[in-house]
């Protein structure tokens, strides 16, 4: 067996192991951020929330994630994607679950920052982990730009692995 048929057996084995948690991760990390939507029929009134007070806190989650994804890859490389990945789906549960226990609107702003920031790295995180995204190492530095582009997130990974892919 010559090295590529060996390379391209382990990266299928991976994948058929890790891909399906990585796909579940991203759909729980979907409907989270999809469901202060549904929450927001029945919570504006029951905490009598503007619709600013809740713009407001729906979308300081992005703010949270935005500035805390860089720092959150820099400690990625340096702890390793397995505990970065545990802290992150811990601190994640932990503030979902306190999400259940907001009283008032400052308390929703402060939980769902909070949220945004336990979030933030998610997806490179599960990058590195991935038989495809470990191949890109050599160019980590633009592949990290374009996962910073938040809301663009799913179709920039698809071209910067596109564009700056060696395999």
């Amino acid at each position: 067996m010559d090295a590529k048929t060996f390379e391209t057996a382990v990266i299928k084995k991976i994948a058929w192991r890790i891909l399906p948690l990585i796909l579940i991760s991203y759909c729980i990390a979907y409907i989270d951020r999809a469901n202060i939507a549904v929450a927001a029929l029945t919570m504006n009134k029951d905490l009598g929330f503007s619709a600013f007070t809740y713009g407001l806190g729906a979308g300081i989650f992005f703010l949270g994630y935005f500035i805390f994804e860089v720092p959150s890859n820099l400690i990625l490389e340096r702890v390793g994607a397995r505990r970065w990945i545990a802290r992150i789906m811990f601190t994640w549960g932990i503030l979902s679950a306190s999400c259940a226990f907001v009283t008032g609107s400052t308390s929703f702003i402060i939980v769902r920052f909070l949220l945004g920031v336990a979030e933030a790295g998610f997806s490179q995180a599960l990058c590195s982990i991935s038989p495809i995204g470990s191949r890109i190492d050599i160019e980590a530095a633009p592949w990290r730009c374009c996962t910073s582009l938040y809301p663009l997130r799913m179709h920039s990974q698809i071209w910067c692995r596109a564009l700056f892919s060696t395999g």
